[in-house]
């Protein structure tokens, strides 16, 4: 756990299993938001993250005496994801994106293709072998 500016903490996903990094996110954010954390503005998930953004005045509230109001959103955060397990699916839906390769749409195909040790072929073909999954 990081601070990001003074009113947001990101959550660093640990290692875990190929595919599961946004699945983790998801439900830690969704864990979050149902915590429904005193001065919490918003929760956002990432492919490897969650971003806690806090009101600063309104955390303070719930900060010790020499706590800053990081170190107790930072606490809060903690409280709810000790021993958090992600488990079950988060609801999900495809979206196909389509790519143009090469010519006036991607002139750097080759060259890109070349740096990577690959045909252009090659490169397509990785490059629509594997699903992203984001949430």
């Amino acid at each position: 756990m990081a601070p990001a500016g003074d009113s947001c903490l990101v959550v660093e996903l640990g290692p875990v299993g190929p595919g599961a990094s946004s699945r983790w996110s998801a439900a830690a954010a969704a864990a979050l938001r149902e915590a429904g954390i005193p001065g919490v503005t918003d929760i956002v998930s990432a492919m490897t993250t969650v971003g806690i953004h806090y009101r600063p005045e309104s955390i303070r509230c719930l900060s010790t005496q020499d706590e800053t109001p990081y170190q107790a959103a930072a606490r809060q955060v903690r409280a709810v994801l000790d021993g958090f397990e992600c488990r079950g699916s988060v609801a999900t839906r495809i979206v196909e994106i389509p790519v143009c390769y090469g010519g006036e749409h991607g002139p750097d195909l080759t060259s890109v293709a070349q740096a990577c040790g690959l045909t252009p072929r090659e490169l397509i073909d990785l490059h629509t072998s594997a699903d992203a999954r984001f949430r």
